[in-house]
């Protein structure tokens, strides 16, 4: 069985630590992010259809593909170093199909102080407009949790 099944059982495997450590991650952050910095949204994209494009172009074609032998593991090895180098040296690492389960992620322009900024903001609300005021927490560069919402 091991022989058979062995690469999908690690993919599994890895598969679940990754959405557990999201899971965490998500928790703590929540419960760490009651500080923050009350802020006027001026305009907003929701950004989780990328997630989407991103399953459907890269993962969908390995669904189909026979691991039987050393290869066919070559090139899914290759497209994943390749997917990783571009995620990590851009803003795409944000797109993370497993946190669209429950959270939103916007790319959003907004008013702080009188001046105004951008950023990317991750949110357990669906729906975000225009003039909310709403409370972020900084957790990277350029990006944020939103915490709450205030509507206008």
């Amino acid at each position: 069985m091991l022989h058979k099944f062995g690469l999908s059982i690690l993919l599994g495997l890895l598969l679940v630590l990754v959405t557990l450590g999201t899971i965490l991650f998500l928790k703590i952050l929540r419960s760490s992010s009651k500080n923050g910095n009350n802020v006027t949204v001026k305009s907003i994209s929701n950004k989780n259809a990328e997630s989407i494009g991103y399953i459907a172009t890269y993962i969908i074609p390995f669904l189909f593909q026979s691991f039987d032998e050393l290869g066919d593991i070559i090139p899914l090895l290759i497209l994943l170093i390749i997917i990783y180098r571009i995620y990590v040296t851009s803003s795409l690492l944000l797109v993370n199909p497993v946190l669209n389960c429950k959270y939103s992620l916007f790319e959003m322009e907004y008013e702080e102080q009188g001046q105004r900024k951008q950023g990317l903001m991750i949110s357990p609300f669906r729906d975000i407009y225009e003039s909310d005021n709403i409370k972020i927490y900084n957790i990277g560069y350029k990006l944020f949790y939103v915490n709450k919402i205030n509507k206008k």
